[in-house]
């Protein structure tokens, strides 16, 4: 299994993110990339538990694919998300 490039991880991060701020739900997500220093594996980890928790599938999907990334790449896509 190959890790997943930027390209192809940004526009399903880009989704989940938008789609919570037109609910007015940016919670989960802002505890996982409010800034580039949350962009450990025990970051996103939290976010997933997080996820679980709130029965966020989405949520789910997303964390499990920042977990492929490396902390470069994890950096990268929080420099390009709206906020």
């Amino acid at each position: 299994m190959s890790k997943p490039t930027i390209p192809e991880v940004f526009p399903v991060i880009e989704k989940y993110y938008k789609d919570r701020l037109y609910e007015g739900n940016r919670y989960s997500f802002h505890k996982l990339i409010i800034t580039e220093v949350n962009i450990t594996n025990g970051d996103i980890n939290y976010f997933i538990e997080d996820c679980k928790k709130d029965g966020d599938e989405e949520g789910l999907k997303v964390g499990k694919l920042l977990l492929q990334l490396s902390k470069t790449q994890r950096s990268k896509i929080c420099s390009l998300l709206p906020f």
